[in-house]
């Protein structure tokens, strides 16, 4: 609640101002810039410098039920995403179950809670130590996911390490029992990131603090912490960003990190510098096997899928050994818990349940499918660990607000993709998924299509030339996408299109005998969504359902006939990935867009008109002879002037003809381009 308070205060002072319709002009938002550069970081040092002196609040008891308290009791044989341990004797297993820790026997059987008097805390992660007396466990009942420990039946639990800033996972003890070593998470100074790194916390040893082992302030991530029997070797997980904002991660490989000289070497071969691949062969979870000749870690199956209620899931993580004798690697079990190593940083708390081996070094037990099950080395034989274990679960009051919808008459407050007939008598547009037309100047909305149930989700209408036909697309989730046309006075839709796609931006040809539009194969229940990545040709479609492709492949833009038959379109150059730069403090390089025009059906034959700073979006007059844009919010009118230039494809950027398209720069006064809108603007045509 801190830092939420000083952002507030921030932001009031460069006159931002919360209120219904919020305004940060430029010169505020170059100051807030100045002022968060050097504040931020100061403040952020100050808070973040003082992690061991952090304490709760006394007056709040934490792990006391509030509001209307609901209790949960049940008994159930299965559970999802359990982290796993066996003891040293082999005889029994601890596993964690909707935030409560549970000790079994390893053959199976009748689990006891052993943090039932915790109250509304959630404790999770627990690791056997090991002389089989106590265990090691994460724990929010401070108030943060601190690191704790307790007897092996479940009595005397204590605290460890207490910080209310960063957070603890995955615990596992050094060899001698003298130090517990766990993932230590730190902020940063975006909220989107975390900086995992390993720390060793001392027990029983007064005259030791905990230290950090292996991590760096920010960008790199270290987890999953595996230390060898001998106590000179950490073995563990290392990542990097891929970017800021992103939780995937690259670099992905296990690393081993010499306790005594700090020495650190790859044990597998570090991800390349291209972005994570979720069906690549990238290593992570590493157990080291007790005789310290095994190593278990989990990969995805390249190309492997999975099958969960009927739906086909890209992706399936399976159990690997590697003999570090020889370098022999083996599959162990396929398939293990789906891992959420691309997952975004701040949804998970490890990317797989904790796993561990036995004693022995001949098996390994972990949960899969629902079940804890063991697998045995030298076979590869699976057995199933049934057990039952009673819930018990006191829940405070959701905090929550609601809402009641009801089904009377409302005011849209937004629309979509206005469209004025050739008279500027009637404009369609689109408002809660259906169009309606509005007679200008003083008439009330109605909808083109009366009394149709049928076509819920109707988008982006297009007048005909002559006045007389609107077009328009349908979406729905499991039919898709459809191509329609209806007479602007109204009356019923005529389909145009003959296949179900994803369809587009229609708009007419100059005659009015044809339709253009967007069609991607690669339609699905993300509706109109859509992305770059997503291909889509370019159709012609007549009255009666004839198609021909103008393009294939074709940009998902705004397609707008011009004079002659030709198409225009606005076009981004030189994009760049900006993140990289602003994560530096560098100033992205700047981009441009450039309108273009081709003859129908000759996409090749390219012709440059106008080169924008940073246009989003572009309209030409039907005649050829204006364009309004937008840039920066605003829009803009200027004449749509012809460069003799002709862009070869080929090679980007480079132009053949007597002159370069000429630039529309707003700023300069010489240019005479004028500003249509006060507030701003979108959907132009």
């Amino acid at each position: 609640m801190r830092h939420f308070r000083i952002k507030t205060i921030i932001l009031k002072h460069c006159g931002y101002d919360a209120g219904p319709h919020p305004r940060l002009s430029w010169l505020a938002l170059r100051l807030s810039a100045s002022l968060l550069t050097g504040f931020i970081p100061s403040l952020l040092a100050s808070t973040q410098s003082n992690y061991l002196d952090h304490r709760a609040d006394s007056d709040w008891s934490i792990t006391e039920p509030r509001g209307e308290v609901v209790e949960v009791d049940f008994t159930t044989d299965e559970g999802t995403w359990m982290s796993v341990d066996i003891s040293p004797n082999g005889q029994w297993m601890v596993f964690d179950l909707l935030g409560h820790i549970y000790r079994v026997s390893a053959t199976g059987g009748q689990a006891e809670c052993l943090t039932q008097d915790s109250g509304i805390a959630l404790n999770f992660h627990p690791r056997i130590s090991p002389n089989g007396q106590s265990i090691a466990f994460v724990s929010d009942r401070a108030g943060q996911n601190n690191l704790w420990q307790m007897d092996i039946d479940g009595s005397m639990p204590q605290i460890v390490f207490e910080d209310a800033v960063s957070r603890i996972t995955s615990p596992t003890w050094m060899s001698d029992g003298s130090a517990i070593v766990a993932v230590r998470e730190f902020p940063t100074y975006s909220i989107h990131r975390r900086s995992a790194r390993i720390w060793s916390f001392p027990l029983n040893q007064p005259s030791r603090i905990p230290e950090q082992i292996v991590g760096q302030p920010s960008g790199v991530q270290s987890y999953w912490p595996s230390v060898s029997a001998d106590g000179q070797h950490l073995y563990y997980m290392h990542a990097t960003f891929a970017e800021p904002l992103h939780g995937m991660q690259r670099y992905q490989h296990v690393r081993r990190l010499e306790l005594a000289s700090g020495r650190i070497e790859a044990i597998t071969v570090p991800e390349g510098k291209e972005f994570y691949k979720a069906e690549g062969p990238t290593e992570l979870a590493p157990e080291l096997s007790p005789d310290g000749r095994w190593l278990a870690f989990a990969r995805r199956i390249d190309g492997g899928r999975l099958s969960y209620r009927g739906h086909e899931i890209r992706g399936r993580t399976a159990l690997w050994i590697r003999d570090l004798h020889s370098g022999e690697e083996r599959l162990l079990a396929d398939p293990i818990t789906f891992d959420m190593q691309n997952a975004h940083g701040m949804k998970n708390l490890r990317v797989l349940p904790g796993y561990s081996w036995d004693k022995q070094s001949r098996s390994l037990v972990y949960s899969q499918g629902g079940a804890l099950r063991r697998v045995w080395l030298e076979d590869g034989r699976i057995e199933k660990i049934p057990f039952t274990a009673r819930v018990r679960r006191t829940a405070s009051q959701q905090a929550r607000s609601t809402h009641d919808i009801d089904d009377q008459p409302f005011e849209s407050r937004f629309i979509r993709w206005p469209d004025l007939s050739p008279d500027g008598g009637t404009v369609v547009f689109e408002a809660a998924g259906w169009i309606w037309k509005l007679s200008l100047p003083n008439g009330r909305p109605e909808k083109l299509i009366r009394g149709t149930t049928g076509l819920v989700n109707q988008f982006m209408p297009a007048i005909s030339p002559n006045g007389k036909d609107v077009a328009f697309v349908s979406w729905d989730d499991f039919e898709m996408g459809l191509l329609w046309r209806a007479p602007l006075t109204g009356g019923k839709a005529r389909q145009v299109s003959k296949s179900a796609a994803r369809y587009l931006y229609p708009a007419w040809s100059g005659d009015g005998q044809s339709i253009v539009v967007l069609r991607s194969s690669g339609a699905s229940a993300e509706g109109l969504a859509g992305g770059a990545m997503v291909r889509y040709d370019l159709v012609s479609i007549d009255r009666d359902g004839a198609e021909t492709v103008l393009q294939q492949s074709a940009p998902p833009l705004v397609s707008h006939a011009g004079p002659d038959g030709r198409r225009f379109q606005l076009e981004s150059r030189d994009q760049v990935d900006v993140q990289p730069f602003l994560a530096q403090g560098i100033t992205p390089p700047d981009s441009h867009s450039v309108m273009i025009s081709y003859a129908a059906g000759h996409p090749a034959q390219r012709q440059e008109h106008l080169r924008f700073p940073a246009a989003t979006e572009a309209a030409p007059s039907p005649d050829g002879e204006w364009v309004a844009y937008r840039e920066e919010h605003g829009i803009y009118l200027t004449q749509l002037q012809r460069a003799g230039a002709v862009y070869r494809p080929e090679q980007p950027l480079v132009w053949t003809g007597p002159d370069n398209p000429a630039e529309a720069i707003k700023e300069d006064p010489r240019q005479g381009v004028e500003r249509l809108s006060e507030a701003g603007g979108i959907y132009l045509r």
